[in-house]
């Protein structure tokens, strides 16, 4: 208890090494806690779904996505898929809305197959999980929506109307747990029957025979254990050939089934699912890497930079009885303290500044909700490594001399030759590192923000993705349209998808001889504004 009184006296009479020493400490170790924030999440997604590694997604070399009814036909034709699941995000970020006594709040929807919750192994907090999504006009809301909603009053068993289908009244059936660091996307508030695409996108629908869309629906399917998901790969590839004009028309050349973990970190799209750049996981990855290691050079430096202002008094400790190893120990607690001390200050900061972060980095971070004894353990691992690397130096230093070279005057010199050598080539390697990657990512934001793109992209006027009735509403778009004079270039396009267009539309280029045939696309009316104050 001396030993710390004596230990806070000092940090007290040294209150700018105190200072900034424990600031640049927290708020190295502030990013640190972040960027591992960040990287554990992604690399344990899914980690919420039952069995996932026996979970697969049907996939083409262009998406892991497809149609209701591909996934409804292949379970006819191999039993071997144990069970399936179908998810669709096509309602999700489109604007939709709940409806109760006139009161519209936005709302987030899910649209999925009725047996999702048993598939991904989701109980409910309040509703029964096997008849929840049974009625097509029945509704699972989040435990956040259902608190936006209607307060803290009990959600089950009331009654909302959906901005999509303005007829019915939906119930809802059950309230579950937000979802959190889940392949689910984790700004989805409702889970509704997968009737509800109808009324969103009539190509996706599991009604429509022609399939129009072929990239809505994500097709999951859990096999069992032993079991090879892509044994029949090539008769499954004729039998989609068969009815599905994605492949007919070899706009697919592949059909597989991918991992839902590898879904997670793929390259090739799923719409429906919470996907990751891997590179962007290893970039951080290694950033956190080198911000530690800095963090902890930047502290030893400033501990030694101190050792000869501590040199008389560990000299007076060891005229006095006290042993090499007692001091040393005596350093060691000293810096576990202070890197303890540093720690919480960045567990505080890293808090503070999460939201901020989470709009940087685009992703949703949660430093204290995901503390458990797992990641308090590996805290605490970390305080312990953190207080050996940067305390052993000093301790080392102040530990194993004679208390005649302190009177000499060459305990400075010995100190500096032995250690600041080495010190300084490290740290100075590590700067270089880190400038010239920020030297080349700034290079790569520069070229992307001022590469040619080969077309104008501003002032642009583009109407939705067709759903059931727009017809008609496209084309009095399109009319009204052309009657504005601040429109100065016109062009129109029809396309499902990435420069693919379906036979239907291959010919029909020309505005005028588009049909609104329910084909899935987008009509886009593109053009100058006159002026850039012009309200759109």
């Amino acid at each position: 208890m001396k030993g710390l009184k004596t230990y806070f006296t000092y940090l007290h009479r040294n209150k700018l090494f105190t200072l900034v020493n424990v600031a640049g400490l927290g708020i190295s170790l502030m990013f640190v806690l972040l960027i591992a924030n960040m990287v554990v999440r992604q690399l344990t997604v899914g980690s919420d779904i039952k069995d996932i590694e026996h979970i697969y997604v049907l996939s083409n070399e262009e998406y892991s996505a497809s149609n209701y009814l591909v996934g409804e036909r292949l379970a006819n034709r191999y039993p071997e898929m144990a069970d399936w699941c179908a998810v669709n995000a096509e309602a999700y970020k489109s604007g939709s809305y709940a409806v109760i006594d006139n009161r519209k709040t936005s709302l987030e929807i899910y649209c999925v197959k009725d047996n999702f919750l048993r598939f991904f192994g989701y109980s409910l907090l309040s509703g029964n999980p096997e008849q929840a999504l049974v009625d097509a006009h029945s509704i699972v809301l989040t435990e956040s929506a259902a608190r936006k909603l209607f307060g803290e009053e009990p959600a089950e068993g009331k009654m909302l109307r959906l901005s999509a289908d303005k007829k019915e009244m939906y119930t809802v059936t059950g309230v579950i747990k937000d979802f959190e660091n889940s392949v689910i996307p984790d700004e989805v508030e409702a889970i509704v029957p997968f009737d509800y695409v109808d009324f969103v996108n009539w190509g996706s629908s599991m009604h429509n025979p022609d399939m129009n869309n072929m990239g809505g629906t994500a097709i999951l399917v859990r096999f069992p254990q032993g079991v090879n998901p892509d044994q029949k790969a090539a008769d499954m590839l004729s039998f989609l050939k068969t009815f599905s004009w994605g492949y007919q028309h070899d706009l697919f050349r592949e059909a597989f089934w991918m991992p839902l973990k590898d879904v997670c970190f793929s390259e090739i799209m799923s719409p429906q699912l919470r996907q990751y750049n891997p590179v962007k996981v290893w970039i951080f990855l290694v950033a956190g890497i080198l911000i530690l290691l800095m963090a902890i050079f930047n502290y030893v430096s400033m501990c030694v930079a101190q050792v000869s202002y501590r040199a008389k008094k560990m000299a007076t400790r060891r005229l006095l009885g006290s042993s090499a190893r007692s001091i040393f120990w005596r350093l060691l607690g000293e810096s576990a303290l202070f890197t303890t001390g540093a720690f919480l200050l960045a567990l505080l900061l890293a808090k503070a500044v999460e939201p901020t972060a989470c709009d940087l980095l685009q992703t949703r971070l949660d430093i204290w909700d995901d503390l458990n004894a797992i990641t308090l353990l590996i805290y605490l691992i970390g305080i312990v490594l953190l207080s050996l690397l940067a305390g052993v130096v000093p301790a080392v230093l102040l530990s194993h001399y004679h208390p005649l070279d302190v009177v000499k005057g060459t305990f400075r010199r010995k100190t500096k030759a032995v250690y600041l050598r080495a010190l300084y080539v490290v740290q100075s390697g590590l700067t270089v590192a880190m400038l010239t990657c920020t030297l080349y990512l700034s290079a790569q934001i520069y070229r992307i923000l001022r590469e040619p793109l080969g077309y104008t992209y501003g002032h642009v006027l583009d109407y939705p993705a067709m759903t059931v009735g727009s017809s008609e509403k496209i084309r009095l778009f399109r009319d009204e349209a052309l009657c504005k004079e601040c429109l100065l270039d016109r062009r129109y396009a029809c396309k499902p998808g990435k420069q693919q267009y379906h036979p239907a539309l291959r010919q029909q280029r020309d505005t005028s001889k588009c049909q609104f045939s329910g084909v899935p696309y987008r009509f886009s009316l593109l053009g100058h504004l006159s002026h850039p104050g012009v309200r759109r």
